[in-house]
């Protein structure tokens, strides 16, 4: 059991903040080991494992939104987790239903797809980038809550989503996990509340929940900073090769 533990946690702590969906890893990985007994329990710890690394590393500017509730960062991560906010309540039933897994090899694709149409669509920018404004970080709110399936990366979408709009690659990563924080609060509640309601009888241990978060914990605090540096100076393509890939094997696996 300690080996899934610590696959899941590495898988989670990397896919939360890489462009490749780790909703999407996750129910793909649930399925291949047949692993169902404290996936929800095991799901929330690494929620919050990550959680903690995203705020680690920008802690500087969650520091400055607390500080400044209504400053001008507020206001965006605002404006972009309210239309999140209405997709999943108004799409929470099918949202729910798709992790089944049933639409991963086609989510997984869409990501990609998404990817290179936004590298390519942001050639055109180059040189002349926007800073994020509230039109954009609405958009990518919305591009976040179509993320909730499994498949669609959360990361990858709300890039995307800027990308396509021109905005500044160097405050684009930024922005992008800051805005995470708000939705991974949120499902890690609804996960606590799913747990509670299920009442399942606990049959992991102790310290392999731990092993669990400290994994996730260094893994996303890797993949964050990775982020930052590849999205400002490099192309998110060989991550749509990768996508393609994963995708075709979901096929077999699902």
């Amino acid at each position: 059991m300690i080996f899934f533990v610590i696959i899941l946690a590495i898988v989670q702590g990397l896919t939360e903040f890489l462009p490749v969906s780790s909703s999407g890893h996750l129910v793909l990985l649930n399925k291949f080991f047949g692993i169902e007994n404290d996936f929800l329990l095991l799901s929330v710890i690494l929620h919050v494992a990550t959680l903690f690394s995203v705020l680690f590393v920008l802690r500087k500017e969650v520091v400055e939104v607390i500080k400044h509730p209504f400053g001008k960062l507020s206001r965006k991560i605002i404006f972009a987790t309210i239309p999140t906010v209405i997709i999943v309540l108004c799409f929470k039933g099918f949202f729910d239903s798709a992790f089944d897994g049933r639409f991963l090899p086609i989510c997984f694709i869409l990501t990609a797809v998404l990817i290179v149409v936004s590298e390519f669509l942001s050639n055109k920018f180059k040189n002349k980038y926007k800073p994020i404004n509230n039109r954009m970080a609405i958009i990518m709110g919305l591009a976040q809550g179509i993320a909730v399936l499994p498949g669609i990366s959360r990361s990858g979408a709300t890039i995307c989503a800027g990308l396509i709009q021109g905005a500044k690659r160097d405050e684009l990563a930024h922005f992008s996990f800051l805005m995470s924080i708000p939705i991974i609060l949120a499902s890690l509640v609804v996960e606590i509340y799913e747990y509670i309601s299920v009442g399942q009888a606990l049959t992991l241990m102790w310290y392999e929940l731990l092993i669990g978060f400290i994994v996730a914990f260094f893994t996303g605090i890797f993949a964050v900073k990775f982020m930052l540096k590849i999205i400002e100076k490099h192309s998110l393509l060989w991550f749509a090769v990768y996508l393609v890939g994963i995708s075709i094997l979901s096929f077999f696996v699902i």
